[in-house]
């Protein structure tokens, strides 16, 4: 299993539209990436607008 962590900083101009150019992608080809956990650190809106984008994809 491969265990990635995130810490998300805080950005003084991030908006919406921002994250959008967050674009995450994984090949399901690689065993590697088969099974991940993903650590994402924070507590605020930022964080959570984040996660919610990594679990779309």
């Amino acid at each position: 299993m491969v265990r990635f962590v995130l810490q998300v900083t805080k950005f003084p101009n991030i908006n919406r539209s921002t994250l959008q150019h967050f674009n995450i992608q994984f090949s399901n080809t690689n065993p590697i990436f088969a099974d991940m956990n993903i650590l994402l650190l924070g507590s605020g809106g930022r964080e959570s607008a984040f996660a919610w984008k990594m679990s779309q994809s």
